[in-house]
C-alpha cells in the first residue's frame, strides 16, 4: 500500500507542471498532505512534500486557492524537521518552506510565528554545515520580505545571524556573506524603525567595502538604505568611517566605472539625507573633495568617470553651499580656474535630464564668489543655463519616480523603503527646483558680492545673444 501510495505523490508531482487542471488542485493539495502526516514511512512523506512544492513551484500557482491549505503545509514540514537528523534533508525541507513563504508573501503573517519559532533550532542545528546555514538564512529573508514592515519585530532575533555572516574574521563568512548581506539588505528596507543592534552592524562596512566587489553593490544598497532611515544617527555614531570608506572606494583608479558610480550614488543619498552640520566634517577630514577636484583639472580619466566626479560635486554645491564654496576659495586660483573650465566642459558629455539640471545648479552656486577663476567661466555658463531652461523646463516640471541610475530589482517591489525613496526624488534639488528663480538668485548674489561695475564688467563678456538668451528665460 505504501509504495502505492509513493507512486500517486510521485505521480502528482510529475503531472502537475504538465497538465493537472488548476480546479482540481485542491484535491492534490489535501491527498499530498495526507500523506504527509506523521505515522506514514518517511520515504513516503519526503515524498509527498517534494510534490507539493511542485505544485507551489508552478507558473500557474494560485495562491489564494493554496491559502486553506497553508498551515497544514507548514505543520506538515515543521513535522518533518522533527523527523530528519541528516543536514542534507533538513537543509531540504527548509528550502521547501522557503519556497512557501516566497509564494504566499503577505498571507503567510498569521502564520510567521510558527516558522520562526524554528529559527533558532534550525540555526544551532546547521552549525558548522555552510550550505544548510545558507538555507537559512534565505528562509529569513524571505520571511521579512514577506511580513514587509512587521518584520521589524525579528531585528534583535535575526541582527545575530548578519552579524555572524558578514563576519571577516569568521571563516564562514566565505560562504555565508553573500545571503547574510541580502538578509540585512532585507531588514533595513522593510524596517519603519531601527533596532541599536542594527545600527552597530555599520561598524562592519568599512572592511566589507574593501573585501569583495562580488558584495559591493548591495553593501552600498545597506548604505543607502541607513540613510535614509536613520541618515542623522548613522552619520553621527559612524560618519567618519562610512566617508572614509567610500572615499577609498570613489578614488580607486583600479575600480571599474560602475563601482565608482555606485559609491558616488551612495555619497549623494548621504549628502540629500543628513544636514551639512552633520556631513561637513567628515567630508572635510576625509578630503573627499580633493579627489574629484583634481580628477576634473587633470582630466585624464575618462569621459564616463568625470561625469561621476562632478556630479558629486554639483551636488555638495546644490545642498551644502557655503561648504563648497569654503572648499574653492581654499585651492589655489590657477587651480580653481582650470577645474571651473573642465566642469564646465563636462555638461555636454551628461545624458541624464536630472544630471544636467543637477550640474547646471551647481555651477549657479559656483558663481557666488569673487573668485576670478570661476566668475571667467560665466560667459561659457550662461549658454548652459539657457540650455537646461529651454529643453527641460523652468520650474518643478521634471520629475521621476524612480532614480534614473538604479536599476535594481527591488525597485517594482512596494517596501517601506520604496516610499523614502520616493520622497527623496521628490525633493530632489534636481527635479524640484524652480531653475529661473535658483539662476537669478546666484545672480544677483555674484552682483551684491562683486558690486555693480565689477559684476557688470563679468557680463559684458557673455555673448550678446547669450545673455539675451538668458534674460529672454528668466523675465
Amino acid at each position: 500500500m505504501s509504495v502505492s501510495k509513493w507512486r500517486i505523490a510521485w505521480l502528482i508531482g510529475k503531472w502537475v507542471p504538465v497538465k493537472f487542471p488548476i480546479d482540481e488542485r485542491p484535491h492534490a493539495y489535501v491527498a499530498l498532505l495526507e500523506y504527509a502526516r506523521p505515522g506514514e514511512p518517511l520515504v513516503l512523506r519526503m515524498e509527498a512534500i517534494a510534490s507539493l512544492l511542485s505544485c507551489i513551484d508552478d507558473w500557474d500557482f494560485d495562491a489564494t486557492q493554496f491559502k486553506p491549505y497553508l498551515q497544514l503545509s507548514i505543520e506538515r514540514i515543521t513535522e518533518m524537521l522533527g523527523s530528519v537528523s541528516q543536514a542534507e534533508l533538513r537543509m531540504r525541507m527548509v528550502n521547501y518552506l522557503s519556497a512557501i513563504v516566497s509564494r504566499m508573501q503577505r498571507e503567510i503573517a498569521p502564520f510567521a510565528e510558527s516558522i520562526v519559532r524554528l529559527i533558532p533550532l534550525l540555526w544551532q542545528s546547521a552549525a558548522g554545515e555552510n550550505l544548510y546555514q545558507t538555507a537559512v538564512l534565505s528562509l529569513v529573508t524571505k520571511l521579512v520580505v514577506a511580513l514587509g514592515v512587521h518584520s521589524a519585530a525579528l531585528q534583535p532575533f535575526v541582527t545575530p545571524l548578519v552579524q555572524h555572516s558578514t563576519d571577516l574574521d569568521d571563516p564562514a563568512h566565505v560562504y555565508l556573506i553573500v545571503d547574510g548581506i541580502e538578509l540585512w539588505l532585507a531588514l533595513i528596507r522593510n524596517a519603519p524603525t531601527i533596532d541599536p543592534n542594527l545600527m552597530g552592524l555599520l561598524r562592519h562596512i568599512p572592511r566589507l567595502l574593501q573585501s569583495s566587489t562580488e558584495t559591493l553593490k548591495s553593501v552600498l544598497k545597506v548604505i543607502e538604505g541607513y540613510a535614509l532611515l536613520c541618515g542623522t544617527d548613522m552619520m553621527r555614531s559612524y560618519g567618519p568611517a562610512l566617508i572614509g570608506a567610500l572615499h577609498e572606494l570613489v578614488a580607486d583608479t583600479n575600480m571599474h566605472v560602475r563601482a565608482i558610480a555606485a559609491g558616488y550614488t551612495t555619497l549623494n543619498v548621504i549628502v540629500q539625507c543628513v544636514q551639512a552640520e552633520l556631513v561637513g566634517p567628515a567630508l572635510v577630514e576625509s578630503n573627499i573633495m580633493w579627489t574629484p577636484f583634481t580628477r576634473i583639472v587633470d582630466k585624464k580619466e575618462a569621459a564616463m568617470v568625470l561625469i561621476h566626479h562632478a556630479g558629486f560635486l554639483s551636488r555638495i554645491a546644490v545642498h551644502y553651499p557655503q561648504l563648497f564654496i569654503d572648499f574653492l576659495a581654499a585651492q589655489e586660483a590657477q587651480l580653481t580656474g582650470t577645474f571651473a573650465e573642465h566642469w564646465v566642459e563636462i555638461y555636454d558629455d551628461i545624458g541624464q535630464v536630472a544630471q544636467r539640471r543637477l550640474h547646471a545648479l551647481g555651477l549657479a552656486v559656483a558663481i557666488a564668489t569673487t573668485n576670478d577663476g570661476l566668475l571667467k567661466m560665466l560667459p561659457l555658463m550662461v549658454p548652459i543655463w539657457n540650455d537646461v531652461l529651454s529643453n527641460t523646463g523652468d520650474s518643478q516640471l521634471y520629475f521621476s519616480d524612480r532614480d534614473d541610475d538604479d536599476d535594481d530589482e527591488f525597485n517594482d517591489i512596494v517596501v517601506p523603503e520604496s516610499e523614502r525613496r520616493r520622497k527623496l526624488l521628490s525633493n530632489d534639488p534636481a527635479h524640484k527646483y524652480d531653475m529661473k528663480k535658483a539662476f537669478s538668485q546666484s545672480m544677483s548674489e555674484c552682483e551684491r558680492l562683486n558690486g555693480a561695475e565689477r559684476f557688470h564688467a563679468i557680463i559684458a563678456q557673455v555673448s550678446a545673444e547669450d545673455l539675451e538668451d538668458l534674460k529672454s528665460q528668466l523675465s
